[in-house]
């Protein structure tokens, strides 16, 4: 995979109940590596995320899912969040979106709940991903092979278990920047073969 430019254009894909530390966490480390970062949700106004037991705050929306184009983005990253994913699984631009990333070979980098919904997409086919035993089902009728490292490297694709973001995102400024993510943590990273 090419790397990214330095002034790449990266959408967001969020929405309410997004996980606030993995949302604020790439959010903030995108923007200081100098990409332009644009939020990109089901309507719009602001999201409010998910923060532990409680809702969190609020976030504002860039664009509305509907009206933006996988072709207008060099990449692609979904934090997690159940809530979150159950208002984007319900949205059908959220597979539009999905395909475009996969079909175009873009990098696409995803956290926790977030990975289940790469099974909308048949393009995830072949592919390899680490994801929540909730997911697994659907992840496998697409045909796609589980692992159970903490985050998984394919090609252009980016996947992550976590709670804690640290690791997925200093992997996913890795896979802009270089457009390979190295093994600096062998017992939490697997590549894809």
């Amino acid at each position: 995979m090419t790397p990214l430019r330095a002034d790449a254009s990266i959408l967001c894909l969020f929405a309410n109940g997004v996980d606030e530390t993995q949302f604020t966490e790439i959010q903030r480390a995108v923007i200081k590596a100098g990409y332009k970062l644009t939020t990109v949700a089901p309507s719009t106004g602001v999201v409010q995320s998910w923060h532990g037991a409680s809702w969190g705050h609020f976030y504002p929306v860039d664009k509305v899912v509907g009206e933006v184009l996988g072709s207008d983005f060099d990449a692609l990253i979904v934090p997690g969040g159940q809530r979150a994913m159950q208002k984007l699984r319900e949205n059908l631009h959220t597979r539009r979106l999905i395909n475009h990333f996969l079909e175009a070979n873009k990098p696409i980098t995803v956290m926790g709940e977030a990975v289940g919904l790469l099974a909308l997409s048949p393009k995830i086919s072949g592919r390899e991903v680490t994801a929540a035993p909730a997911d697994a089902d659907v992840l496998r009728a697409q045909h796609v092979t589980l692992t159970t490292a903490d985050i998984v490297h394919d090609d252009n694709l980016l996947t992550a278990l976590g709670p804690a973001p640290d690791a997925w995102v200093q992997a996913s400024l890795q896979l802009f920047s270089t457009g390979q993510v190295e093994e600096t943590h062998a017992d939490m990273i697997a590549e894809a073969a």
